[in-house]
């Protein structure tokens, strides 16, 4: 790959008493199922995501790209090779794939990037192992990804322009993503005993602050910040044997003052129901994905009013994967009110 590489290792890790590990904060009741006659009014951007389709021949895993202004969407991109993820710009010109290189069960997911009015498809990686969980800025200048650094450990990779950066660390990291102005990444880090952090990086200050912890069985996965940094989401899976049992819990955590938040919640007694959450630059506007019996759907929600779009939903065998929203516009408002933590 062309450019230089840095590698940023040695922070000093916080104790688990210095961390904000809490236990059961809510016990809610899942979320009804919401038709797709509900429209996000005044919602702006574009939503990209992931359809599959194993009874599918030529276009078994397809990229349709919605434009929410519009209330418009469009295939932009189809074929056999199986998909990770995928991220969009703000203009909804170009898309991010994690995507295997070749068609097969043993081929290794590399980071392609597509140009959605040529069709133009370019391969950003070409390693040995998998790259997963593409996120991208709002200009595209930035993106960033999973991958294996020093020792095989998952690590998270920073590509801007030409130059890429490894943040590396004694510890693994994954799942990262990136804020939409291209300064904040979350990530998920693994302790030596298991336990997971949700840690935000601050690319210009090179600083990282864990935001939240909790013990095994308990699982956190896909964070991602606003453009503040003070907004984080991230998913809370509970399995049976914690309290409470059996949830599965977006949480919205507000670093400018401590709250806690849920902004989807659902019983998981039948199975996970709730994948890939991610928030917008203002940290009030979600993309997550909805189990609706046996298919994924994807929705879109407002978080300070509960207004929700259901904006992808197919019969099974299809589901609907890895939403990724870009936008709406920056006239947004940092800091608006989240239901409590009860």
């Amino acid at each position: 790959m062309p450019g230089q590489s840095t590698v940023l290792v040695g922070e000093e890790l916080p104790a688990v008493a210095e961390l904000r590990v809490e236990a059961d904060l809510f016990d809610v009741e899942p979320d009804g199922e919401v038709g797709p006659q509900a429209v996000l009014t005044g919602a702006a951007g574009f939503v990209a995501y992931v359809r599959h389709n194993p009874n599918l021949t030529a276009n078994a895993w397809m990229v349709y790209l919605m434009d929410q202004a519009s209330d418009t969407t469009t295939l932009v991109y189809g074929g056999r090779r199986v998909i990770d993820s995928v991220a969009v710009t703000a203009d909804g010109e170009t898309l991010l794939l994690a995507m295997h290189r070749a068609i097969g069960a043993n081929a290794d997911h590399e980071v392609y990037r597509v140009r959605v009015g040529s069709g133009a498809v370019e391969r950003l990686t070409e390693t040995a192992y998998d790259e997963s969980n593409v996120s991208v800025s709002a200009n595209g200048n930035v993106i960033v990804w999973e991958g294996r650094a020093h020792g095989n450990r998952r690590a998270v990779f920073v590509r801007e322009g030409a130059h890429l950066t490894v943040l590396d660390q004694a510890l693994e990291q994954r799942e990262p993503s990136v804020s939409s102005n291209g300064r904040f990444i979350g990530l998920v880090r693994v302790l030596a005993s298991g336990n997971l952090r949700v840690v935000r990086y601050d690319r210009v200050s090179n600083a990282y602050t864990v935001v939240w912890g909790q013990e095994q069985p308990v699982t956190l996965s896909h964070p991602s910040p606003s453009d503040s940094g003070q907004r984080i989401a991230f998913l809370e899976h509970r399995p049976a044997g914690t309290a409470p049992t059996e949830r599965q819990l977006v949480r919205i955590l507000d670093l400018s003052d401590g709250s806690v938040g849920n902004a989807v919640a659902a019983h998981v007694t039948d199975g996970p129901r709730i994948a890939h959450p991610d928030l917008t630059h203002d940290g009030d506007h979600l993309a997550y994905g909805w189990r609706q019996g046996d298919a994924w759907s994807a929705f879109t929600r407002r978080i300070s009013t509960g207004e929700t779009q259901r904006i992808a939903f197919s019969a099974a065998p299809t589901d609907n994967l890895a939403p990724y929203w870009q936008g709406p516009p920056a006239s947004g408002v940092v800091g608006v009110e989240i239901e409590p933590a009860d």
